[in-house]
């Protein structure tokens, strides 16, 4: 996990440029959760390697749109840069009800705060595929045991093909997925009720990127 932490403490800026701006990302991200319902009153978010926390920024502005109050925003991530950038954002006056951490995701119970648990969404974009293969089943059950009972995770990961190969394998050292690969991996790591989701019009090329898969116990 240490050569993860050094890339992307390298090349932090140019992934958010590149990655989430020039990509269409972050606006796909957010046609996304404009269109479902995964935001409430009164719940609790876990960014599960939030980076420089495009999701919980994301979040923030639809629940300020949609008057949505009382959500608590919570997020950790393994490279102190990305987390430099998140707070200069949340210093410059945005939402009070954030707070995060650096950990890994496979050292959860060892890093993350005791009452870090019980979040009725968790959501983590782009960081499971930078977990080796054989670790991240340990990985999701980690996270899967800060859910509520009902609660769902919402997990969107890099698609095996050879664009991805180029792109992704190559500049960022990422794994992809097949479709049946991460669903059997869900389903090992104590998921049931799983489902495939799409990025919306006019993002529909961020399919090619990756999957969005919602899942349950």
């Amino acid at each position: 996990m240490k050569t993860i932490e050094q890339l992307y403490t390298k090349k932090t800026s140019f992934y958010h440029h590149f990655f989430i701006d020039a990509l269409g990302y972050g606006k796909g991200l957010e046609k996304f959760f404009e269109n479902y319902s995964y935001l409430k009153e009164n719940i609790k978010i876990l960014d599960a390697g939030c980076g420089t926390g495009i999701i919980i920024r994301i979040l923030t502005e639809i629940a300020k749109k949609k008057k949505l109050d009382g959500i608590k925003y919570y997020g950790f991530d393994l490279t102190q840069a990305m987390l430099d950038l998140f707070k200069k954002w949340i210093s410059k006056g945005n939402d009070k009800n954030i707070t995060f951490k650096k950990a890994d995701v496979l050292l959860l119970d060892e890093q993350l705060p005791k009452d870090w648990q019980n979040y009725d969404l968790i959501v983590s974009s782009a960081m499971l595929e930078y977990i080796p293969k054989d670790k991240i089943r340990q990985a999701i059950r980690n996270l899967g045991s800060l859910l509520k009972k009902d609660g769902t995770i919402l997990i969107f990961i890099t698609k095996r093909n050879l664009i991805m190969r180029l792109l992704i394998k190559m500049w960022w050292k990422a794994n992809m997925y097949e479709k049946d690969e991460i669903k059997q991996v869900l389903i090992d790591s104590g998921f049931r009720k799983i489902i495939f989701k799409n990025f919306l019009f006019p993002y529909w090329h961020l399919n090619h990127w990756g999957f969005i898969i919602e899942a349950k116990k």
